[in-house]
């Protein structure tokens, strides 16, 4: 049985699901997003991130705050744990420029694997040039390159990322439909013979809104940080809030 920390997710849940709760009907532009996902059914790996929050918005001045946090065993054991959580504090250069610094603080499961990172991001969907392209596409892009990591040991000490995140809709057709994820490659990091040497990690969500900010989602995973079960199709609901 799920048990009571499941109980707990749907009353937040239900919570998002008040009036007042989603902007997406009324026009206004949110100042905070949150997204609440469960995923009961794994096709391949049972074990794998069963419940992701996030949590995005913007602070006073140039900053801005992005989060996501992934846990396992909400919905197949008691012992639920964290997984991996990315805390991202960006920080906009000049107004004219779509470049954020970003620092971002990486948790994750087992002792002595927190580790710290930074870099720069550029949305790429906001420059200059562009921005009517993907407007009218109704696609944005964020690409990410974390060029420094800290409080690493050896083995990782010399590795850097790019990610790239993207979000596509179609208001032409539907309001009821988005596309999203994101592509993260690894480098410079010793791993062991056998496994990927630039291992790469992805999502891409498929995602349908049933009612209010209720939504079902199927999500293709790729993870080639783990060996023999790389790839994964989760399935669930999520619930999007905005304030």
């Amino acid at each position: 049985m799920p048990g009571n920390r499941t109980i707990i997710f749907f009353l937040a849940a239900w919570v998002l699901l008040q009036p007042g709760a989603s902007h997406a009907q009324t026009g206004e532009t949110p100042n905070w997003r949150l997204a609440a996902a469960l995923y009961p059914y794994q096709h391949r790996v049972d074990d794998d991130v069963d419940t992701t929050v996030t949590i995005s918005g913007n602070l006073p001045g140039r900053f801005s705050y992005f989060s996501f946090s992934n846990f396992t065993g909400v919905t197949t054991s008691e012992s639920v744990s964290l997984d991996r959580s990315e805390q991202n504090l960006r920080m906009t250069i000049v107004d004219a420029l779509p470049l954020d610094l970003n620092l971002q603080v990486v948790l994750q499961k087992g002792d002595g694997n927190d580790f710290y990172q930074g870099g720069i991001s550029w949305r790429v969907s906001d420059t200059p040039g562009l921005q009517d392209l993907f407007d009218r596409l109704s696609f944005a892009w964020r690409m990410t390159v974390h060029a420094k990591r800290w409080n690493v040991d050896s083995a990782t000490a010399n590795a850097w990322s790019i990610e790239h995140g993207f979000r596509l809709t179609v208001p032409q057709w539907t309001d009821r439909l988005y596309l999203s994820g994101f592509y993260e490659k690894t480098y410079g990091q010793d791993r062991p013979d056998g496994t990927a040497q630039r291992p790469l990690v992805s999502e891409v969500q498929l995602g349908a809104r049933l009612w209010k900010a209720l939504y079902v989602v199927a999500e293709y995973r790729v993870n080639e940080f783990r060996k023999g079960d790389e790839h994964n199709l989760a399935a669930g609901i999520e619930f999007q809030g905005s304030w």
